[in-house]
């Protein structure tokens, strides 16, 4: 029987689902505050090692939670969609068509050009650069979707303007400037993080399509 020390964690359980899944619940929990407490100060956690223990657990949940809304939502961003258009552009519309061909595509089957040479490779035993694209596809994809309840408890704070927060002992009223800095830092964060997933996505595709066109080739007859 396999017990909890066969247990494999691997890359993206951290980067993808722990990480984004711990920033999506100090999202919804800043949404909670804005509007079912909004009157009591913000302050740090006091928390026992068991409490700590259940919100690990419940962030790598929502982590996956997190990563099965952005599949939802990014389908324009998906690496299928995207080959056709990075394929052309870095290899030519020639090659791209010798790459169909060597994988025996038709017209109707382009979108499965991606999916046949990502497989073809990952069963040559060619995935270390394939799983660094992963990983980091799946966290800025996370933090992505992650911190969107974070603008809207901002956002909620702004109209309502009770926002406060306890440090020391002392309770301090947060004015709008801190607000607005906050909301100003979070999108700017998602937009980022959006660009970031974006290009690992096109890295992913790119590697997928030079690989198989190169490992793929003939090997040129001796003379």
């Amino acid at each position: 029987m396999r017990g909890i020390s066969n247990i494999n964690v691997t890359l993206y359980d951290i980067f993808g689902y722990l990480m984004p899944g711990a920033a999506a619940l100090g999202s919804f929990a800043l949404l909670a505050w804005s509007l079912f407490i909004p009157g009591h100060p913000l302050h740090s956690p006091s928390l026992t090692s068991v409490e700590w223990l259940t919100l690990f657990v419940l962030a790598y949940f929502l982590g996956h939670l997190v990563q099965a809304i952005g599949d939802l939502a990014f389908w324009w961003a998906r690496e299928e969609t995207v080959a056709l258009v990075v394929g052309e552009k870095a290899l030519g519309a020639a090659r791209m068509r010798e790459i169909e061909k060597r994988a025996k595509l038709g017209d109707a089957q382009r979108m499965s050009l991606f999916g046949y040479c990502d497989t073809y490779l990952a069963q040559q035993g060619k995935t270390a650069d394939r799983e660094i694209y992963q990983y980091r596809q799946g966290f800025y994809r996370g933090l992505t979707i992650a911190l969107l309840p974070a603008v809207a408890a901002i956002v909620v704070e702004l109209f309502r303007g009770s926002a406060s927060i306890r440090s020391g002992g002392a309770v301090h009223r947060l004015g709008s400037g801190p607000l607005v800095y906050a909301l100003l830092l979070v999108l700017a964060t998602i937009g980022l993080s959006l660009w970031r997933y974006r290009r690992f996505v096109e890295y992913r595709v790119r590697d997928a399509l030079f690989g198989f066109a190169i490992d793929s080739e003939t090997p040129p007859a001796k003379s």
